[in-house]
């Protein structure tokens, strides 16, 4: 089993994996003592003390920190499009926390006060065929709808291979296959009746439009401006701003797009934009002030540095929801 030299600074498991540092933007399932728990990162995953094993690049993985310094893992099983490296974690993620410190107060706040929670926060790069079919089914969604319907692409239209597990053998699905979809004339009704309303059709014809040389199609969007990617995507049926750029940041590797969503807005207007108007429906004008803002404080980076504000943002209003659950079973109590 591979040891790989990468620090709890550079990646930290439980916060990438489990915390929502992509909310609405990459999905998967944890099982603990077959009790499904909701969650967004990339992979399809157990979680079980601190042992991480799912999908991600067309393997079953099973990963977990050896200690501060090092990680160590195994690929279980490659599905047939398994090629390249295993692990890929080349941008060092420290030399950036350090930028964003030195040039954000309110960054520098949250680490300071919440290091072990926030360190080593990255933003995992992904296939952006995938990212396409996901982020349609995460738009004006919530996480267990989206987790079902990822889970469900997977199940009908993956490969999937048995892994030998310490409670019985595992089926594992690889993530949704192109032809297979396109090859089912009902794939529309099919995903109407598993739930995904509307975002059938959009899975549907997006599966059509990327049928001949998808993949090609988007690599060629990865090369160029992050300008000509937003219009090309956006003429695929299900596709809009802010999925367009959640399609960029994890799929086509353009690091500093920042896609926003009502934290990033909160965060902003809070934080960097107070004239910022609070709107559901941001004018395209707003969206471009918004990035602008985000690339001046963290660089070329900037979508990373989202992401970690974005965790703290998420646990803020965790513990401000459970603190307001707290309370009102408090006054529930009569005297």
């Amino acid at each position: 089993m591979p040891l790989l030299k990468c620090s709890k600074e550079e990646l930290n498991l439980g916060a990438v994996l489990l915390s929502g540092q992509s909310f609405s933007f990459n999905l998967f399932i944890t099982i603990m003592n077959d009790r499904k728990l909701h969650i967004i990162a990339c992979v399809f995953c157990i979680f079980v003390n601190d042992v991480f094993c799912g999908v991600a690049k067309h393997r079953v993985w099973k990963i977990w920190r050896e200690n501060d310094e090092y990680l160590r893992y195994e690929v279980l099983a490659k599905f047939s499009k398994a090629s390249g490296s295993d692990l890929d974690l080349n941008i060092e993620l420290v030399p950036l926390y350090k930028f964003w410190v030195e040039n954000d107060k309110y960054f520098a706040h949250l680490l300071e006060n919440h290091r072990t929670k926030l360190e080593g926060i990255r933003v995992l790069g992904q296939d952006p065929l995938e990212t396409v079919f996901v982020f349609i089914c995460s738009a004006n969604n919530h996480i267990r709808r989206i987790t079902n319907m990822v889970e469900t692409l997977c199940e009908l239209y993956g490969e999937s291979t048995s892994v030998p597990c310490s409670n019985g053998i595992k089926t594992f699905y690889d993530f949704a296959d192109l032809k297979r979809m396109t090859g089912d004339p009902a794939l529309e009704a099919v995903l109407r009746v598993r739930g995904f309303g509307y975002r059938a059709l959009n899975v549907a014809l997006a599966s059509k439009a990327l049928k001949n040389n998808g993949e090609q199609f988007l690599e060629n969007l990865s090369k160029g401006t992050y300008e000509k990617a937003v219009e090309e995507l956006q003429q695929i049926r299900g596709i809009g701003a802010k999925v367009a750029d959640c399609i960029c940041l994890m799929g086509l590797r353009m690091h500093s797009v920042v896609p926003i969503d009502t934290h990033t807005l909160q965060i902003t207007a809070e934080n960097y934009l107070k004239t910022l108007p609070q709107r559901k429906f941001l004018l395209g004008k707003h969206r471009q002030q918004i990035a602008a803002v985000w690339r001046e404080k963290f660089g070329p980076y900037a979508g990373w540095a989202q992401a970690v504000l974005f965790a703290a943002h998420l646990r803020q209003m965790n513990i401000r929801q459970s603190a307001k659950k707290r309370l009102s079973k408090i006054k529930a109590v009569k005297p």
